[in-house]
């Protein structure tokens, strides 16, 4: 009975962890996604304005 206990316990400190996880990842992705497209546009606007050769 305690280890069913112990079990269920561990289970929702799992199901926390992931859902604070998932917000936590979710607004990283949402910043990460916007300084990744503003660094593609930088490094697409030098490789094209860099003259050939």
């Amino acid at each position: 009975m305690d280890r069913k206990k112990y079990r269920y316990r561990y289970r929702v400190t799992v199901l926390v962890i992931m859902i604070a996880a998932g917000i936590f990842f979710s607004m990283k992705a949402v910043s990460l996604i916007f300084y990744t497209s503003l660094l593609i546009e930088c490094f697409g606007a030098l490789i094209v304005d860099r003259p050939k050769g």
